[in-house]
């Protein structure tokens, strides 16, 4: 009987990086420009304030500029989790 051997391919870390970069910043965006414009998302907003609102004066809110900047936070964090991910997978196949 012959043993099957299955080879798994790896992640390039840094584009899956990148595609969840901006997958977390776009949700961000869109999050943050429904609550500007309709005032949803406000349980999910508050969490978001909370977390990223630390900053002071250039700390994120439900603003305009806030806007932007949480769409960069997002992207930085989604890149990192992301990154890291494909880092784990490829050393762990």
């Amino acid at each position: 009987m012959v043993k099957e051997v299955k080879n798994f391919s790896k992640i390039n870390a840094v584009s899956l990086g990148i595609a969840g970069g901006i997958l977390f910043g776009a949700c961000m965006l869109l999050m943050t420009l429904f609550g500007i414009l309709f005032s949803g998302f406000s349980t999910s907003l508050g969490f978001l304030v909370g977390s990223y609102g630390f900053l002071g004066r250039f700390g994120y809110d439900v603003s305009w500029f806030g806007l932007l900047l949480g769409t960069i936070y997002g992207f930085i964090e989604g890149f990192l989790f992301f990154w890291i991910l494909g880092l784990l997978y490829n050393r762990l196949r």
